[in-house]
């Protein structure tokens, strides 16, 4: 069903991908070169890099350009794959808060399809979705790795041939998306990672779980203490002082206030995206005794931040609207412009000063929000661009 010969079949560029713009639809012949297949017109240059590891699993970078010396808008780009017809089941899974993995197999008549609409790329739905051949006993695993909102989408097709074949499409999210390259400019498409799997139950996960020992290193954690765990956001000299000799005793290496610290009255919550100490409750301003504590014990100091939200109310919103994108009615949030470059570094000076301030050698970044309308019309493309810079930004200065 899918092995590396799968990319040496197809000759029309619907195959590979689904997508249009004022360039019209994407579709004729496509070309191949190593490890590579693509469709080159006057205005755009589609590629599909793939590679295959010694366990199956294939890793699959698409990506468009704008070749033309005018600017083209883009409403539509996607990957795909097409396999044969037959009887086949799909497998989704729901990702939420206290329902996370619930996933379940589908008998696919018409159409099966999975999606993430939010900022947090895995609220609702996670970005996978697997293939059965009730037909050949055996199935495909496929992850797609967001850079933006998402959808799947596995269906029943008569648009490639005169037989029905089953249709994979993925990627970027269709909703609110509107985006101009310029010439030259290339928009990069979500990663997939896709194998072949003759274990239904487990779906042959030993092939994940090798490609990621591999190209993500699994890491040595330190043993660390959430305050959170103990008391929620009940904080206070004579309630974490104890903890800390305890943690100590323990062999704990982090202590780190969870939230609660912050603010400028007693409910705390609404003053989120204003990180600076609470003179009123919780340490009433005293929380660098908490952090000497700490480290003379011979642990290193956390803290909790939510550097993407913010509440309406607070200073930091008032301060700088312009850094902030209002939520909707219901969410009653807003959200840090991590598109707006100086958004990112005025944040960053934010929490520059709280390192330096309180030693800070752990970030714990909370992040509990959902935004579903991008005002740039990218869905989030440019806004998980940003967070992934704000990121990189964040470790540069404070590698340690």
């Amino acid at each position: 069903m899918f092995t590396q010969k799968y990319f040496e079949r197809g000759t029309d560029a619907k195959c590979f991908f689904r997508g249009h713009g004022t360039f019209g639809e994407i579709q004729g012949e496509t070309e191949r070169g190593e490890g590579v297949v693509f469709r080159r017109t006057d205005d755009y240059l589609l590629q599909c890099k793939y590679t295959m590891d010694a366990y199956g699993v294939c890793t699959r970078d698409d990506s468009i350009q704008n070749v033309s010396d005018r600017p083209l808008d883009l409403q539509e780009i996607k990957s795909r794959f097409v396999f044969e017809g037959g009887e086949y089941q799909v497998y989704t899974q729901y990702c939420c808060w206290q329902t996370e993995s619930r996933g379940a197999w589908h008998k696919l008549t018409t159409a099966v399809s999975v999606g993430g609409a939010s900022i947090r790329t895995n609220q609702n739905g996670a970005p996978f979705i697997a293939l059965w051949s009730e037909q050949e006993q055996r199935g495909v695993a496929i992850h797609l790795l967001p850079n933006a909102a998402w959808e799947i989408k596995a269906e029943r097709a008569h648009t490639l041939g005169k037989s029905t074949k089953l249709v994979v499409t993925l990627g970027i999210s269709s909703y609110n998306f509107n985006v101009t390259l310029s010439p030259g400019e290339v928009l990069q498409m979500p990663k997939i990672l896709c194998y072949e799997f003759k274990n239904k139950l487990d779906m042959d996960c030993y092939k994940l779980h090798n490609y990621l020992h591999i190209h993500y290193p699994r890491r040595e954690m330190p043993i660390i203490y959430d305050t959170w765990m103990c008391c929620f956001d009940h904080l206070a000299l004579e309630n974490i002082m104890p903890q800390v000799d305890l943690a100590a005793e323990m062999g704990v290496e982090y202590f780190f206030i969870d939230a609660g610290w912050f603010g400028k009255g007693k409910i705390w919550s609404a003053s989120v995206g204003d990180w600076s100490e609470n003179t009123v409750t919780a340490f009433q301003g005293r929380m660098i005794e908490v952090a000497d504590r700490v480290r003379e014990k011979g642990m290193k100091f956390g803290l909790w931040i939510e550097p993407e939200r913010a509440a309406p109310d607070s200073d930091s919103v008032k301060m700088h609207p312009e850094f902030y994108i209002r939520g909707d009615v219901e969410s009653d949030q807003c959200f840090l412009d991590f598109a707006n470059q100086e958004a990112r570094e005025w944040m960053l000076g934010v929490i520059d000063e709280l390192i330096e301030r309180y030693g800070i050698a752990y970030i714990k970044d909370d992040f509990n929000a959902n935004l579903y309308f991008d005002p740039y019309h990218t869905a989030f493309l440019q806004y998980q661009a940003g967070h992934k810079a704000f990121m990189k930004a964040l470790r540069e200065r404070h590698p340690e």
